[in-house]
Formats: C-alpha cells, sequence, structure tokens
C-alpha cells in the first residue's frame, strides 16, 4: 500500500505582526481536512513510465487561520507539482500558538507516487500519505477485514497488536482474481484473503493489460 510520508516542521515561525518569532513549534494537520492529493494526466503518465514510487517534497506556507497561504516546492519533478500543489492547498491545520494567539508557521510535506495499486483503509496518519496512480484496483467484498474472525484469531493467537500483510495479486480486466503471491503476509491471513478476493474480485481502474499485476497491502489491528 494510495503507503506519502508528511513531517512537520517549523522554522522560524512568526506573529501576523512580524514581531514575534517562536521556534520549535510545530502545526498539526487536520486529517479530517486533508483530503487526497488526484493526480492529473502528467503526473499519472510520469509515474507510470518510471514503473517505481516517485516523491514531491513541498514547503507549504499556514496562515494564523490554519489556511495554506502559498506552496512552493522543496525537491519535486516537475510533472508531479501541478497535481501536488493544487491538491494540499485545500488542507487545513491547525496553527502553532504563542500566549493564545494563533502563529504564522511552515509545514514540509512529502508525497509518494505509485501506479499499480491495491486500493484499501489504511491507518490515518499526519506524517503518512500515499497518491495513488492509475491503474489501480479497488476490493469488491462487501466486508471489514479486521472485523473478520480468522483476523481477530490470527492476532489473538501470534500476540501481536497490528499485522501488515503485502502481497502482489494479479487481476484480469474483469477484476477476477487469478493469483495472490504473498510477499510479507503470513500464511494464516494470506489463504483468506486470497479466498476473498476470488469470491468478490475487484474493480479495476484505469488502462491496463489483459492480465495487470497489482501490489496489495493491508494492516489488520
Amino acid at each position: 500500500m494510495l503507503l506519502l510520508a508528511i513531517t512537520a516542521f517549523s522554522q522560524g515561525a512568526y506573529a501576523q505582526d512580524g514581531l514575534a518569532q517562536i521556534d520549535h513549534l510545530q502545526p498539526e494537520v487536520y486529517t479530517y481536512e486533508r483530503p487526497q492529493v488526484i493526480p492529473d494526466e502528467a503526473a499519472t503518465l510520469y509515474v507510470q513510465i518510471h514503473g517505481e514510487p516517485v516523491f514531491c517534497d513541498l514547503s507549504i506556507s499556514i496562515q494564523d487561520t490554519g489556511e495554506v497561504a502559498h506552496v512552493s516546492a522543496l525537491a519535486c519533478p516537475n510533472s508531479l507539482l501541478n497535481s501536488a500543489r493544487s491538491g494540499v492547498w485545500d488542507w487545513a491545520f491547525h496553527p502553532p500558538s504563542a500566549d493564545g494567539r494563533a502563529m504564522y508557521a511552515n509545514h514540509r510535506v512529502t508525497l509518494e507516487y505509485r501506479a499499480n495499486t491495491v486500493v484499501t483503509p489504511s491507518i490515518a496518519s499526519d506524517e503518512y500519505m500515499m497518491v495513488r496512480v492509475a491503474p489501480a484496483a479497488v476490493p469488491r467484498w462487501q466486508v471489514d477485514l479486521g472485523e473478520l474472525r480468522w483476523a481477530k484469531r490470527y492476532l489473538s493467537e501470534s500476540g501481536q497488536a497490528s499485522v501488515t500483510c503485502t502481497g502482489i495479486v494479479s487481476l484480469k480486466r474483469t477484476g477476477i482474481l487469478d493469483t495472490f503471491e504473498a510477499t510479507d503476509c503470513p500464511e494464516a491471513l494470506a489463504e483468506p484473503i486470497e479466498k476473498l478476493g476470488k469470491r468478490w474480485g475487484f474493480d479495476v481502474i484505469g488502462d491496463g493489460e489483459e492480465l495487470e499485476r497489482f501490489e496489495f497491502s493491508m494492516t489488520f489491528e
């Protein structure tokens, strides 16, 4: 697993009147107002050609209202920049404060663009986001994997609070699962995941080959 790393930092965050300077303040992202970045045609083509994850580092200037004031590139391929900048422009932040007064701040964001991934639920984190590029696959199964008995039983018996299962799924254009190759997944989880995939299938998004391979990652907790 769309999984992009987001690291907050503040370097000399300033008050609105420019008189006060506050160090070591970290604005907190409103995760529910951090919409997914949607790749445009240029970004999609760039990632598909590279065939591996591509990263875009941005610096976001945040107003004392928590709104984005400016977005600039630190290290970002030109083909990704438009979708990255437009995507993070609508994000909302908790601004840092001093003496009860909201302050201006900077926030560093690293977006990780990937193609050929399975879109599965992921743990929300202010330090991670992945931009999924077509072709992508969405499981059709109408179940919450974390609520299934076999998943709960494995966590209980193994004494683990959570476990991430990764693998490669080969899908036909109709969404029918051809194979599931576990790359880092306990057999007790891999087998029922494969059965679910063969029973329900996937929705395949975007153009691709008749038989396409997708990266799969699912965290159980």
